[in-house]
This record gives structure tokens, sequence and C-alpha cells, in this order.
């Protein structure tokens, strides 16, 4: 019976067991490769090298170990155009380095989308505890990458963007934005004018005086971290190796 190896349902153990063999049958034949669980990466040195292993690699699995090489999923490619378990790769003075690769940046941000929808009925205390379940998760994993700063500042500001729009959809009615206005700190006929606006949410959240009100403090009162301040404390706390 032949087991499919790539986009199965199986558990990372039981991919384990099954490919503990063609672990093996790499490290005897001396290739460089990376897998967790099905699936799997081999780096050569020369497209025409990669070629020549793919063949007899995929003749290994399905004929010795009875299992099916998905073809959608198997390719060579170019390490500067590869991903491996959500990292990238990029080069500096012929030293490898890892980075965040554009599609989790994407499906992390798709996931604070869910979190910070303005018609999921989540309280302001529910979303951002969700939110940092997420992303204290998110950030442990991707700590190893270089560069980080700018791409975790860019995810804060449309996460923050994001929670301003929910929070003054919330307020609701004008009488309760003029009053948390004036809480936190605008006055004048100005809080008036922003707190009888008609004009959408996400606009309004946009304006000066209401990031002012809502501002990055305000959430990190509420228990709203970020990414980036989230990545300096996990780093902060990691003691030295060497």
């Amino acid at each position: 019976m032949q087991q499919p190896l790539q986009g199965s349902p199986f558990s990372p153990i039981h991919s384990n067991i099954i490919l503990d063999d063609l672990d093996k049958e790499l490290e005897r034949r001396g290739h460089c490769f990376v897998r967790f669980a099905d699936d799997i990466s081999l780096y050569l040195s020369s497209e025409t090298a990669a070629k020549r292993v793919m063949q007899s690699i995929t003749l290994y699995i399905e004929e010795t170990l009875k299992l099916k090489v998905n073809k959608e999923k198997t390719r060579i490619t170019n390490p500067f155009d590869s991903t491996l378990l959500g990292f990238s790769f990029y080069q500096v003075k012929r030293k490898w380095k890892t980075r965040i690769s554009n599609k989790s940046i994407s499906r992390v941000k798709s996931k604070c989308n869910e979190i910070t929808g303005r018609s999921n009925g989540m309280s302001e205390e529910s979303r951002i505890e969700k939110l940092m379940s997420l992303i204290n998760g998110w950030v442990n994993y991707f700590k190893i990458a270089e560069g980080v700063k700018e791409k975790m500042l860019a995810l804060d500001a449309h996460v923050r963007a994001r929670l301003r729009t929910c929070s003054w959809k919330q307020w609701k009615h004008g009488k309760t934005r003029l009053r948390n206005l004036r809480q936190l700190g605008i006055k004048g006929p100005e809080a008036y004018y922003y707190a009888y606006s008609g004009k959408g949410y996400t606009h309004m959240a946009r304006q000066r005086l209401v990031n002012m009100a809502l501002s990055n403090s305000y959430y990190q009162k509420k228990g709203y971290v970020g990414f980036y301040e989230t990545y300096q404390r996990i780093i902060g706390r990691q003691t030295s190796l060497f």
C-alpha cells in the first residue's frame, strides 16, 4: 500500500517513523538536508546535481519505501527563492542567513485581521488577549530570523490601526465618544467635532487626535505589547550559549 508523502494529514511523529529510513539513506549518500515531518529540503552544489539527486531520491522513496511523492510540491529552486518552515534565505559575505518569509508575514497579518474584524463581536479585552496569544507564539518561533525590526514594526502599525477602528466603533454613540475622548486628554470643540462626526470608522481611526487619544501607550496599558516589543523582551531574557 502506498502512503502519500507530502501534504498528507500524518502527524509529525508518524512521518518521523516512516521517513527514518530516508534520513539514513540521505546521510549515507552524504547529502545536506533538513526535514520536519514530511517537509524535506535537500541542498546541492548545482542545478545539474539537484536534478540528478531529485530523480534518484524520488525513485528510492517510491520504489523502496513505497511512498508516493507529490510531484506538484517537489521542485528545484534557487536558495534565494526557496522557503523552509516559514523562513526565507539571503546571503551576506558568502554566509547564509534566515529571515521571515513574505508568506509568513501575510499569514499572520491575515490572522490578526480576523481577530480585529469589526463585526466579530469581541470585547476589547478579549481581542487583545487573543492577539497577544498569537503574537507570543509567532515571535517565539521566528525570533532566530535576521532583520525582523522593520517587518514587526509594520505589523504593529497595521494591528494598532485596526484596534483603533474597533475601539471607535465600540464607542458607538457621540456622547460615549465625547466622554472617552475627554477622559483621554482631547478637550475643547475638537473633541465635540470628532465625537459627532458622521464619517466612517476607518477614516476616523486615522485622524490625528483620535490617534493621540488611542495611542500606543493606551493599548499597552490594555495589554497589547505588540510584535516588536515582544521580540525585544524575548531576546532580552535569552541567555547566551557562548
